[in-house]
């Protein structure tokens, strides 16, 4: 009993051998057949690691008391950027310093209290800035200095 064909191509049992394996078994060779590859030893399974759960209601505080982080950041970059005018961004640093210690008091009184990274990029931006102050008012200084000290020896014949 012949299969109907589907379409453009032609079904076959399991019993018949389709014409593409009938071509290849009369123009070729049958190829010889390889011994079995040799079965390397399976590397150890290592044992997973446990899963650190968190309370999903412990990452985000609530009722957490509110800081001024998210200020301080705003004045410690304020007098990062105005330390170049001179030192004029002192204004801005010492404030900022001030809130950010502020802010850290609380957030290290909570943990995971969402304004804790705020406050310490706020103390460390306002050290920056109060270290350059002191760097650019010291250059100030000096140059005044040599600017005194080289007119002086401009002057004596």
């Amino acid at each position: 009993m012949e299969p109907e064909p589907i379409g453009n191509y032609r079904t076959f049992d399991q019993n018949q051998t389709p014409p593409a394996q009938q071509l290849q078994g009369q123009q070729f060779q049958q190829q010889p057949q390889f011994q079995q590859q040799p079965q390397f030893q399976q590397q150890p399974q290592f044992q997973q690691q446990p899963q650190f759960q968190q309370n999903p209601y412990q990452q985000i505080p609530m009722g957490a008391p509110d800081t001024k982080a998210t200020l301080a950041l705003v004045l410690s970059i304020l007098g990062l950027l105005g330390s170049f005018v001179y030192g004029f961004g002192i204004c801005f640093a010492i404030p900022s310093l001030i809130l950010a210690n502020g802010a850290l008091a609380i957030t290290n009184q909570y943990p995971n209290h969402p304004d804790a990274g705020s406050a310490k990029a706020a103390k460390v931006i306002s050290w920056i800035a109060i270290i350059f102050f002191v760097v650019v008012i010291l250059t100030v200084v000096l140059a005044g200095v040599l600017y005194v000290w080289a007119s002086s020896l401009a002057e004596t014949p």
